[in-house]
């Protein structure tokens, strides 16, 4: 595990290989406590169940995209995909996984065993305009694998719903630090929920006098 500095004071934990910011590090993705959503085990086909990946009817990713990514790893880049909002997904036959891009959040290529169970989520936070007093704002962004229909984010005041579209999912909580998320639960189209570990996801964390940070 690598500690790294990105730009605007920024820390983030980065624990996969060929990972690098887009304009905010990646979040700290980290191993799920028992009684949670496990990480799919190593030699998984992390390709499977993103169905955008395959769809027709999703644009392919534009060349600057993929050059990003094959900057991060080299191979060969397959369905690359815009999933709109400016995210981007594609498959690897380098890492025999997949990789992601997100405008103004990370660029990442993941192995099979750096996913929480159907949900690859990362993220930042930030002071919502750039003063020392500003309040802060938490944006969470990633994939999530078929059959995932929402992440429902809980903290101390509100649960606010981020939809999954294109197997994306992409929020912003307004007044908020990484603290103050309590819950994280995965919905499924069956009605099923899944908790993700908030604890471990998001450790107490202290922020100093910069403008932004990440895990």
């Amino acid at each position: 595990m690598a500690l790294a500095f990105a730009a605007g004071a920024a820390a983030s934990i980065i624990l996969a290989s060929h990972v690098a910011p887009t304009s905010a590090a990646p979040a700290n993705v980290v191993p799920a406590k028992r009684g949670y959503v496990p990480r799919r085990p190593a030699g998984s086909d992390l390709s499977a169940g993103f169905s955008a990946l395959t769809s027709s009817a999703v644009p392919s990713a534009p060349d600057a995209v993929v050059a990003a990514l094959r900057s991060l790893h080299p191979g060969s880049y397959t369905n690359a995909k815009d999933l709109g909002r400016g995210m981007y997904l594609a498959t690897n036959d380098a890492v025999h996984g997949i990789c992601g891009w997100v405008t103004e959040g990370f660029g990442q290529c993941t192995e099979p065993d750096r996913i929480l169970g159907d949900v690859w989520l990362e993220g930042d936070m930030r002071r919502q305009y750039d003063a020392q007093t500003a309040p802060f704002e938490v944006n969470l962004y990633g994939f999530a694998h078929d059959g995932v229909t929402d992440l429902q984010v809980t903290t101390p005041s509100a649960t606010q719903t981020i939809a999954v579209v294109n197997n994306a999912f992409r929020g912003t909580l307004k007044t908020t630090t990484f603290d103050d998320i309590t819950a994280i639960e995965v919905v499924y189209s069956t009605g099923r929920l899944a908790r993700l570990d908030t604890a471990s996801l998001f450790p107490q964390h202290r922020v100093g006098h910069g403008t932004s940070a990440t895990r």
